[in-house]
């Protein structure tokens, strides 16, 4: 491999392919989130941690409305929607220490994760959404490489 290619991977995270694979993506609010971090490397990696972060967060449309004037004095109004993101958790768990893993080389762990006590089910409405989100990264010199954030659909038993 040549030296501006191990200089790209420094930089962009590149050193190895990190995903996050759920054991099932369909779960109960009162079970754990079961999941494995899977790790692929493109290079020699010297691991200091692999983390793995668990949120969960709302999203909803916010009508904003603003008034100015032209130069002739008249009013002009409009609308616009702006996206806003609502943390309701964030947690962070370490899966692994001190590790290394050689070009080609590849590696998983399990990890699992507890809702708090006030969850918050999965939901997909037309202005507003809630997800319960996972990500994967490893911890290691230059940019760290992560998986992309990977929903997982938490379904609640609501008794009347």
């Amino acid at each position: 491999m040549g030296f501006l290619k191990k200089i790209k991977n420094y930089i962009t995270g590149g050193a190895a392919k990190v995903d996050v694979v759920f054991e099932n993506n369909k779960v109960q609010s009162t079970s754990p989130v079961r999941c494995f971090v899977t790790a692929e490397a493109s290079q020699n990696c010297n691991i200091s941690k692999v983390y793995v972060e668990f949120k969960g967060e709302e999203m909803y449309l916010a009508t904003e409305e603003t008034t100015d004037s032209d130069s002739d004095g008249n009013m002009i109004s409009s609308t616009s929607d702006r996206k806003s993101y609502e943390p309701v958790h964030y947690e962070k768990k370490i899966a692994a220490k001190k590790t290394h893993l050689k070009v080609g080389e590849s590696e998983k762990w399990l990890v699992s994760f507890n809702f708090p006590e006030e969850v918050i089910p999965t939901y997909h409405g037309k202005n507003a959404h809630f997800k319960w989100l996972v990500r994967a990264g490893l911890d290691m010199a230059g940019i760290d490489p992560k998986s992309k954030w990977t929903e997982v659909i938490v379904e609640k038993e609501f008794i009347f």
